[in-house]
């Protein structure tokens, strides 16, 4: 077994896994952004309780 024989599946996955990025055009980009915006809405929620639990300790 040569070196060209454990590569060639390896490129065929490649080629396939790219071929399913350009069947799915710009919906691979939307959910991308769509997942990004949830996370940084996430994020503001619980930075918000983390200060809100700050400011009631200082008081304590």
């Amino acid at each position: 077994m040569n070196l060209q024989q454990i590569l060639a599946p390896i490129e065929d996955l490649f080629l396939w896994t790219f071929g399913l990025l350009e069947a799915g055009e710009n919906m691979v980009n939307y959910l991308l952004i769509i997942t990004i915006a949830l996370a940084l809405v996430y994020w503001t929620f619980k930075l918000a309780g983390f200060q809100k639990d700050e400011v009631l300790n200082r008081k304590s």
